[in-house]
């Protein structure tokens, strides 16, 4: 149990680390406060919340069924692609 409580500390002070760091990285300069910055911190914070929300529904799909169907996998694909045909043009 008490294995579980230090990483489950751990996991919870990711976040709040992670974006001190990003604050003061782009106060030192480390990295620029550009729009190609932000879209690569906006790229991967979205890809780790595509991964991290897959990684939790397919063990259930596959323990209650055995098996994805083309279905769901359709589904599960057209909802990972679906943003890039939703863009809003918008100007900053």
């Amino acid at each position: 149990m008490r294995v579980i409580k230090s990483q489950l500390l751990i996991f919870a002070l990711a976040a709040p680390f992670g974006a001190f760091a990003t604050y003061y990285g782009m106060y030192l300069g480390l990295f620029g406060y550009d729009l190609r910055s932000l879209a690569i911190i906006m790229l991967f914070s979205g890809g780790t919340f595509l991964f991290v929300a897959t990684a939790h529904i397919l063990p259930e799909i596959m323990h209650t069924s055995g098996q994805l169907s083309w279905i769901e996998t359709g589904v599960n694909a057209f909802g990972c692609i679906l943003p890039i045909f939703i863009q809003v043009p918008h100007g900053h």
